[in-house]
């Protein structure tokens, strides 16, 4: 916007002084800015490290303090002479120009005489989308000088085939495939083909695209199992064509199942030995033991590794329950209600397992208990794990319902794990805190409603190994739980609780094993190239790759343990004490067979494979060297930021 404050000085002055609100409200205690958002963190843009900031420069830009937005010539100045069009074509530099376009009548429609409250964005799309609309109008506006109002234009499919065409116009026509008719997308699919590189997902939208986009990636990238993989494991089992679908399956068991255990080894491994407390969200899209679960499923396996009722049914048996209005008096402002009450009087011990609810009075109910609104009605959900379209039982009528209900469960069985979840309360903002007790002791608190980017997930508790005495021989299970409705009572409140049961698929130490042999590790060799001024002309050259056989050095094998870390071998000397906190490992044990005791590091002649791998640290390939009593191996950090020359400290071990 402050661009337009010398061009358009009455449109950046009607804006700025119609929108001042919205500015003073970005507006800082300290005088920094940010975008405001509708919830807490204004959605990521309010923050420092945000482009949120730059609404300042509404403000800062006509002041021309800076070369850029127009301050004189400084003397630290050096000039340069740009290319003639640094971007893009010459159909960009018309697209982005603010000079109106003419009709074929010469006529130049006059944008200047728009106001803010009649011609703003949302105005302009009711006319463009209004049924009644006649072509007249739709032209004009595909002249207009914003972009964001030309963007109709886009939807004429002959711009695509136009090599000197707009890349602005060309990006939003892709944009826009997903809708066209069959016979358009058959269409793109072959115009995609060619350039699919900048658009595979358009291009997988379309109907056989996946196929198309298989044939051309694996061309493109041969050496990846299942290039652009999200796309692939994502799509819906229709959307896959007779290509995809004969060679997922193999993929799938092959690579991509080996790969997911071995990124994820350690919280399996976790899962596996009931190791997961404090989690809220007891399974579904983020939990890997479900992801590994549907891997399988999409390989071909008919294994049924899905979640199911442990014990009744959520919807069987009566519970005893009872609502109150606490002493504790809270404004319904918005913010979460979960917080301490005063329970009615001798209930304070209402979650105990001698609690008695029938003689304190509670009443009977079924569940789930319910409130929309001020009515008991279903949500859209039919199953688990959030089952809020189950019907109502109990209508839920004051701001505290406490319940109980026992639970009379069989023994737990080998290879499954087992969780308890709160139904009704997988939906962004529905619903509040609620605390649940297991047979008189804590097994989940949460302190407020589904955020943001965990609707659909699970609510809830893993039965995790400091529960595994009380549960492992079956029997009753007394739960307890407190709940409050939402702030916002036209919200869905909805609360039911049950147990439920999953077989886990299977891994084993074997699969980060024949991850190492499919995988391209970074190496001294591969730093070696890197220049952090310039684009490597080949990103995977210098990779290591392991062929999956190891080859034999006797010098390593055993235990040894790290003694120091140390930038060169040349720089140990063994009298002189050197620290060793910043080693990736303190000890470790090398095995004839390639392995060590700990399945993510293997190793092959002089090379140490390390999978310990994250979204910040890819795996490694660490030589290492035997030099008398001392065995030195890389630390790793191999990063393409690294300064040109820049090498890797070492480890020094000594034999235990």
């Amino acid at each position: 916007m402050g661009l337009l404050h010398d061009k358009k000085p009455l449109k950046y002055r009607e804006f700025m002084d119609s929108r001042q609100w919205f500015y003073e409200l970005s507006r800082h205690h300290d005088g920094s800015m940010g975008i405001v958002g509708n919830h807490h963190g204004g959605g990521g843009y309010d923050v420092p490290g945000s482009w949120g900031i730059g609404i300042s420069l509404a403000y800062t830009i006509p002041r021309k303090t800076l070369r850029i937005t127009g301050a004189p010539t400084s003397k630290f100045a050096k000039p340069h002479q740009l290319p003639k069009r640094p971007w893009g074509t010459a159909a960009d530099e018309t697209f982005f120009s603010m000079t109106p376009v003419a009709d074929r009548n010469g006529k130049v429609q006059d944008w200047d005489a728009e106001r803010l409250a009649t011609d703003a964005s949302w105005p302009i799309l009711r006319r463009v989308n209004d049924p009644q609309a006649t072509d007249a109008v739709l032209l004009m506006y595909a002249r207009h000088p914003a972009h964001g109002v030309r963007e109709m234009a886009a939807l004429a499919i002959g711009m695509i085939n136009d090599p000197e065409e707009s890349r602005w116009v060309v990006v939003h026509a892709l944009n826009r495939l997903a809708m066209a008719k069959p016979e358009v997308q058959a269409l793109a699919v072959e115009v995609l083909g060619d350039a699919y590189a900048g658009f595979p997902k358009t291009l997988a939208a379309t109907d056989g695209g996946l196929d198309r986009l298989y044939e051309l990636a694996k061309r493109r990238f041969p050496e990846q199992a299942l290039p652009h993989r999200d796309l692939f494991l994502g799509a819906p089992p229709e959307k896959l064509g007779p290509t995809t679908r004969k060679v997922m399956g193999p993929i799938i068991s092959a690579s991509l199942v080996p790969e997911h255990v071995g990124k994820n080894w350690k919280t399996l491994r976790a899962l596996v030995a009931g190791e997961m407390n404090n989690v809220q969200h007891p399974g579904g899209r983020v939990d890997v033991m479900d992801q590994l679960a549907d891997l399988y499923r999409r390989a071909g396996d008919t294994t049924d590794y899905g979640w199911h009722t442990f014990g009744p049914d959520r919807l069987a048996g009566e519970r005893m329950y009872l609502t109150f209005d606490p002493p504790e008096q809270k404004l319904w402002d918005g913010t979460p209600r979960y917080r301490p009450v005063t329970p009615p009087a001798g209930m304070s011990d209402w979650f105990a397992k001698a609690f008695d609810p029938a003689k304190a009075g509670w009443k009977k109910g079924l569940g789930p208990f319910v409130n929309v609104g001020g009515k008991p009605v279903a949500g859209p959900c039919k199953g688990s794990p959030c089952a809020c379209g189950d019907e109502p039982g109990t209508f839920w009528d004051k701001e505290v319902l406490l319940m109980r209900r026992s639970f009379a469960l069989p023994p737990m069985k080998p290879g499954h794990r087992y969780r308890l979840l709160v139904g009704g309360r997988s939906h962004v903002g529905t619903g509040d805190g609620f605390d649940v007790y297991v047979n008189g002791r804590r097994m989940v608190e949460v302190k407020m409603a589904c955020g943001r980017n965990s609707g659909g997930l699970p609510r809830g508790a893993f039965i995790t190994s400091d529960w595994f005495d009380e549960f492992r021989n079956g029997g009753t299970m007394d739960v307890a739980a407190i709940a409050f409705l939402s702030s916002r009572k036209d919200k869905q409140n909805n609360i039911n609780i049950w147990f439920e049961e999953m077989k886990m698929p299977p891994f084993d130490a074997g699969m980060p094993r024949r991850w190492a042999s499919q995988a391209a590790m970074l190496s001294a060799d591969w730093q070696a190239k890197q220049d952090p001024n310039r684009n490597a002309e080949d990103p995977e050259a210098g990779k290591y790759k392991w062929d999956g056989t190891v080859a034999p050095n006797p010098a390593v094998l055993g235990a040894w343990t790290t003694v120091a870390v140390v930038p060169s071998v040349e720089a140990f000397d063994p009298a002189k004490p050197a620290g060793a906190n910043n080693a990736p490992f303190k000890a470790i044990t090398f095995n004839p067979d390639g392995s060590t005791d700990d399945p993510l590091r293997l190793w092959t002649g002089d090379t140490l494979l390390d999978l310990q791998s994250d979204v910040h640290r890819p795996l490694q390939a660490l030589k290492m060297t035997v030099k008398g009593d001392h065995f030195f191996v890389e630390t790793g950090g191999f990063n393409d930021k690294n300064p040109v020359g820049w090498t890797s400290p070492l480890m020094v071990m000594k034999m235990k």
